[in-house]
C-alpha cells in the first residue's frame, strides 16, 4: 500500500527520537500497526481486525506539526495504552463525550509541547495529576449541573478516539498489558528520568496484576 513517505519518515524519527530519550513512550510504537488515514482529521491509537492494536495518522496532520509538537501527541498516545483507555472506557456507563475529554486531561497535565487548544484539566478549574476516572466524575458532576452543553468550548481533543471499542476485548487487554509491561522494563533499565513520579505511579498501577 502507498502512503506518504515524507509523513512517514517524520513518524518514524519521532518514535526513534522517543525511543532514545523516552523509552517508555517510543517502545509502545514498537508493537503497533502504522496505518495511514487520509479521513481522520488528527492521530489515534485504536484497534484493527478486532485483535491488533494500531496508531492511525492524518498525513496532513504530521507535515503541520514542529518536531516537538510531534513528539508531544506520540507521547499523548502512548499513554493512552499505558494507561489502558482504549479498554477501560467500555465500564462504568461512561458518558463517551466525558470519558474522552476525561482521559485527554489526565494525559495533557503531564505533557509539554501539545499544540494550541487542547483540553487540561485547568480547563475546567480542575487540579492536575488525578485519573480519568476522577476526571470523569467531575464532568459528569458539572453535565448533570449545567447541561450536556459544558464540555463545549473547553478545548479540543489532542486526537482522536473514534477508534476505540470495536474489538475482541480480553485480546486487546492482554495485548495492551504485555505492551506496557515491556515499556516499564524499557525505562527503568535507563531510569525513570524526567518522567514524572505521579505520572510513573500511575502507569505502573494501571499495570498490576
Amino acid at each position: 500500500m502507498s502512503y506518504d513517505r515524507a509523513a512517514r519518515d517524520s513518524l518514524e524519527s519521532a518514535i526513534s527520537s522517543l525511543m532514545l530519550l523516552y523509552p517508555i513512550y517510543g517502545t509502545v510504537f514498537l508493537y503497533l500497526n502504522k496505518i495511514e488515514r487520509k479521513d481522520m482529521p488528527t492521530m489515534a491509537v485504536g484497534t484493527t481486525r478486532r485483535v491488533d492494536l494500531a496508531l492511525y495518522y492524518n498525513p496532513e496532520f504530521l507535515k503541520k506539526m514542529t518536531p516537538t509538537q510531534l513528539r508531544a501527541v506520540l507521547k499523548h498516545e502512548a499513554l493512552h495504552i499505558l494507561l489502558h483507555h482504549i479498554s477501560r472506557n467500555q465500564y462504568f456507563g461512561y458518558n463517551m463525550k466525558g470519558f474522552n475529554y476525561a482521559a485527554d486531561m489526565a494525559i495533557n497535565c503531564h505533557i509539554e509541547g501539545l499544540p494550541d487548544g487542547c483540553v487540561y484539566p485547568k480547563s475546567f478549574g480542575l487540579q492536575d495529576n488525578e485519573s480519568s476516572e476522577w476526571y470523569y466524575e467531575k464532568l459528569k458532576k458539572e453535565q448533570e449541573e449545567k447541561g450536556e452543553d459544558a464540555l463545549d468550548g473547553k478545548g479540543d481533543l489532542a486526537d482522536d478516539h473514534s477508534m476505540w471499542g470495536d474489538c475482541d476485548d480480553d485480546i486487546i487487554k492482554e495485548k495492551v498489558r504485555n505492551i506496557a509491561e515491556q515499556a516499564i522494563k524499557a525505562q527503568e533499565k535507563s531510569g525513570w528520568g524526567d518522567v514524572s513520579g505521579n505520572l510513573a505511579q500511575q502507569i505502573i498501577a494501571a499495570n498490576k496484576p
